[in-house]
């Protein structure tokens, strides 16, 4: 409730002060839809400013729910003005989240509140679009939905739907209507529309220069108020709806470059992660040529003493890199979870989905991570035996190994990082699925693997300093290559494996999947 007693706002001037609001008493009972009419200049727009505690100079009394305490207007009072006032640079989803999470409320309960809200202004699959990319009226839901999500019991608007076409004023007013009503919100609503007035209205005020001058009271019920109007909110609005979904991804192609317009500052964030738990193999993989180096420029050893000791440090160093791998497949697994995320056009939340990433899928991916150990060690050690052996066919069966890996372990356990954080299933019902995968399309699969893994070259470069910038530049451009993987094995799944087993996850991300949810 908002009760104003001999309430008044002034402007400061030249010659003094300017009244905007002259002596206003009025009350406004909880649940009452209010609306305020009046000539430009009357003072409406100051009254919902002096309410917001927003003009420098006031007076009288402004109670809210009985009390005067200012810092009640925080949490129980919300505006929507004309202008959508939306932050550019943060999504849909941020946008609505913002005054959640300026209230330090847990990420959970902020995920489940901007969804819901989401929902109910029709933008829910729209969430991770920037404001630029919505039309006027999805802005200006925008706009409603980010005051409304703390559920406050008092709403201010003002004219937020002048400048819009009939039609879709009318469907926003009805959103606006409906959503006051199921909330039980008083709603004070400038307008100079008398139509809109008497199709909103429990109560019309008008005003005049500052002062209240008149009353109107409505006995109409809510039914007899919604079946004057046409339900157009849900309805379809060619314009606008072909707008939107010719901004929507119809295939993961579209996906991607998506990603990398929208999202590319998240992919980089996911990088730096990477390089971070990755630091210590890089750190290792440096160690040896200086190692090797300084052993040359000594001239105390033979070049065979000098092979043998880079034999030994390779075959040390990939054993020390089976714990470095778990430790990586740590930040991976968070890694993944949001990229699955940003795959299907799910919101993200970066240090939240990472954490819940690593949370989910660390034991798999530690598992799996220490068998790929293992084998990396196993193809050193059969290669350094293969430098040794005198037979031929000695030195070429030790390369077995390393064949098996490259081409049937690389791209099954590929296939299975990109299952771990969709499914939940064992690591053996995984293995299954990557290995399936693999069968359908061999070529395919390691042709992919091979583009994508083309930049890696540059791990080898046996110049030190281009190794050592080549390792940490591709470090944080790795996420974009497990984008690549994770679309291209996402529509492996959606061909062989989803249709059966999974349908709802059947072109997930793209317009397809959109459209089959309406």
């Amino acid at each position: 409730m908002i009760r104003l007693e001999d309430f008044s706002c002034y402007y400061k001037v030249k010659e003094g002060y300017a009244v905007a609001v002259d002596h206003v008493t009025l009350e406004v009972p909880q649940g009452q839809f209010l609306v305020l009419m009046g000539p430009s200049g009357c003072g409406k727009t100051t009254l919902l400013r002096g309410i917001l505690g927003l003009c420098q100079y006031t007076d009288g009394k402004l109670l809210i729910d009985g009390k005067p305490d200012a810092d009640l207007r925080e949490n129980t009072v919300a505006y929507v003005s004309q202008e959508y006032a939306l932050y550019p640079h943060l999504t849909v989803y941020d946008n609505i989240a913002y005054p959640l999470r300026s209230s330090k409320m847990k990420q959970g309960q902020v995920d489940r509140l901007v969804r819901e809200m989401a929902s109910q202004v029709g933008l829910d699959k729209l969430l991770t679009r920037l404001p630029k990319q919505l039309s006027g009226g999805q802005q200006q839901r925008l706009a409603i939905a980010r005051a409304l999500v703390k559920s406050p019991k008092i709403v201010l608007y003002d004219e937020p739907f002048s400048n819009m076409d009939p039609g879709l004023r009318e469907q926003l007013r009805q959103l606006v209507y409906e959503i006051g009503r199921k909330l039980g919100q008083t709603v004070i609503y400038v307008t100079h529309d008398a139509q809109e007035a008497d199709a909103l209205a429990d109560r019309v005020v008008w005003m005049h220069e500052g002062k209240i001058t008149d009353t109107k009271v409505f006995t109409k019920t809510n039914d007899t108020v919604l079946k004057k109007r046409k339900p157009l909110f849900f309805a379809p609005q060619t314009a606008e709806q072909e707008y939107t979904v010719s901004m929507l991804p119809h295939d993961r192609k579209q996906v991607f470059w998506d990603v990398m317009k929208l999202q590319k500052w998240k992919l980089v964030k996911l990088g730096l992660v990477l390089l971070a738990f990755a630091l210590p193999i890089h750190l290792f993989a440096l160690l040896e040529p200086l190692v090797i180096a300084q052993l040359q420029a000594q001239g105390t050893k033979t070049a065979q003493q000098i092979t043998d000791m880079a034999l030994q440090l390779r075959s040390l160093r990939a054993l020390v890199n089976i714990p470095l791998l778990m430790l990586f497949s740590v930040g991976y697994s968070g890694v993944s979870h949001v990229i699955r995320q940003l795959a299907w056009g799910e919101p993200v939340t970066f240090g939240y989905d990472l954490k819940k990433g690593i949370r989910q899928n660390w034991a798999q991916m530690l598992l799996l991570s220490a068998v790929v150990g293992f084998v990396h060690w196993l193809c050193v050690y059969c290669a350094n035996l293969s430098a040794v052996a005198d037979a031929p066919l000695a030195a070429y069966g030790a390369y077995l190994p390393t064949v098996a890996a490259v081409f049937l372990g690389i791209p099954v356990g590929a296939y299975m990082t990109v299952c771990i954080p969709v499914y939940a299933n064992t690591l053996r019902q995984n293995l299954r699925l990557g290995l399936v995968l693999f069968l359908k399309a061999p070529a395919r699969t390691l042709g992919t693997l091979a583009g994508i893994g083309l930049p890696l070259i540059s791990f080898v470069i046996p110049n030190f300093y281009c190794n050592l910038i080549g390792r940490f530049l591709l470090s944080i451009l790795i996420p974009v290559g497990i984008l690549v993987w994770t679309l291209y094995s996402y529509n492996k799944l959606d061909r062989f494996v989803n249709p059966h087993f999974f349908p709802e996850l059947v072109g997930k991300g793209t317009v397809e999947r959109l459209d089959s949810q309406i």
